[in-house]
C-alpha cells in the first residue's frame, strides 16, 4: 500500500532530498522515524498523509507505515485530542499531559508516537490545513456557480459544526502570525486560491455571476462560515443556539447562501 507525505519546504535537505523551490514533494514515510523533521531552524511540515482507499476526513489518515492497527488508532486518537485542545487553549496553553488524558493514553505512550508538543502541533496543523483546503480544491469550473459555491458553503458550514476546534486551532495559528503555517500559506494556499480565482473569473466572463474581486468573495465565504465555529460562544450568547441545533444549522446554511448568492448571482 502506498503511503507518503506531501511536504512543503524551501531549500531543505532531508535524507539527501533537496527541495529548492516551495512545492510538493512526496517522500516515503518509512524514511522518517516521526514523520516530521526539524531542519535549518524550522520545521518540515507534512500535508495530506495519503493512503489508498482511506478517507481524507480529519482523523482517518495514517501518519506512518509498518505499524499495527492499534498503533495507527493511537496516533489518530492523539492527533484528534491535540486538535481539540490546541483549538481550545492554543499551543502554549496546552500540555502533553492534557493531550494524553484526552486521548486516554499515558504520557510515555504518547511520547512513543510524538517526541514533543511542538512536533505534535506541527503534525496536527498539517491535518487541519489539508482538511480546510479540500472543499476549495473541489470547486468545478464546469459546474454552475450556485451548485458549486452552494456545495462549498455547505461543506464549510458542516466543518464548522462537526470540527469547530480544528477551525479555532487554524485561526489561532494565523492570528499568532502563522509562524508554523507561513510556508504553506505562501505556497499551497496561495496556489489553490489563485486557481479558484480563475474559476470565479471564468464565471464572471460568462455572465453567470457579477464582476467582483475574487479574493474578497472567498474571504467573505471563509469569514462567514468559519464565524460559526470561531465565535460559537458569542453566537450562543445572542441566540441561545449553535450549529449543533439542527434547525439553527439549516437556517444558517440557507441564510449564508441566500445573502451571498443575492449579491453575486445574475440568475
Amino acid at each position: 500500500m502506498a503511503v507518503g507525505l506531501s511536504v512543503y519546504w524551501c531549500g531543505a535537505k532531508v535524507d539527501g532530498l533537496i527541495v529548492k523551490q516551495p512545492g510538493q514533494l512526496f517522500v516515503d514515510c518509512r524514511r522518517f522515524r516521526r514523520s516530521i523533521c526539524k531542519i535549518d531552524g524550522g520545521w518540515l511540515l507534512p500535508v495530506r498523509v495519503f493512503e489508498e482507499e482511506s478517507s481524507l476526513f480529519l482523523g482517518n489518515q495514517n501518519t506512518s507505515t509498518g505499524k499495527t492497527r492499534i498503533q495507527r488508532a493511537n496516533e489518530r486518537k492523539i492527533i484528534d485530542a491535540a486538535i481539540e485542545l490546541f483549538g481550545r487553549h492554543g499551543l502554549r496553553g496546552t500540555t502533553l499531559d492534557q493531550i494524553a488524558t484526552r486521548a486516554k493514553l499515558s504520557k510515555p505512550n504518547l511520547l512513543y508516537y510524538f517526541s514533543s508538543k511542538q512536533e505534535l502541533y506541527v503534525v496536527a496543523l498539517g491535518y487541519v490545513l489539508d482538511w480546510w483546503l479540500l472543499p476549495l480544491e473541489a470547486l468545478d469550473p464546469e459546474g454552475s456557480p450556485r451548485d458549486e459555491l452552494g456545495k462549498y458553503i455547505d461543506q464549510k458550514m458542516q466543518m464548522s459544526r462537526d470540527f469547530p476546534q480544528a477551525s479555532r486551532m487554524y485561526a489561532m495559528e494565523v492570528i499568532d502570525g502563522a509562524r508554523i503555517l507561513m510556508p504553506l500559506l505562501e505556497t499551497r494556499l496561495a496556489d489553490a486560491t489563485k486557481v479558484k480565482k480563475r474559476v470565479l473569473a471564468k464565471w464572471m466572463r460568462e455572465g453567470k455571476i457579477k464582476k467582483v474581486d475574487g479574493f474578497h468573495l472567498l474571504f467573505m465565504i471563509w469569514a462567514t462560515t468559519q464565524h460559526y465555529a470561531d465565535f460559537e460562544v458569542q453566537i450562543d450568547s445572542l441566540t441561545g443556539k449553535t450549529l449543533q441545533n439542527d434547525t439553527f444549522y439549516k437556517n444558517a446554511q440557507s441564510a449564508v447562501k441566500d445573502i451571498i448568492f443575492g449579491g453575486i448571482c445574475n440568475d
